[in-house]
Order: structure tokens, then C-alpha cells, then sequence
């Protein structure tokens, strides 16, 4: 499935989901560790945190 997102210098995100049709951002304080492809970690934990959210 993709997902955009844009990133910014201090941890925030703007993430984009289209099968989903999810967007959401994140603000934040410090910039995350990334995976071994250069994606932020955290990115993954906010998308199962919103999926967490939506099965409620």
C-alpha cells in the first residue's frame, strides 16, 4: 500500500494514505531515528497508532 508523506527538520509529518483515505500530521520536537531505507521510524508507529485509533 503507499503512503506519502512529507517530512520536516524537528519530527513533523504530513502522512498521506489514499487507500485509506487517511491524512494526518504530527508535530513535533526532534527528528526520529530511520530505518535502514532512510524512512523515519516513527512514522510506522503513528500509522499503527491511527489504526489503533479507527478500530475503536
Amino acid at each position: 500500500m503507499p503512503i506519502h508523506y512529507c517530512r520536516g527538520f524537528h519530527g513533523e509529518y504530513v502522512v498521506m494514505v489514499p487507500q485509506e483515505d487517511l491524512v494526518f500530521v504530527r508535530t513535533g520536537m526532534k527528528r526520529e531515528e530511520v530505518n535502514m531505507t532512510g524512512h523515519p521510524t516513527d512514522v510506522f508507529k503513528w500509522m499503527r497508532h491511527r489504526r489503533e485509533l479507527a478500530a475503536r
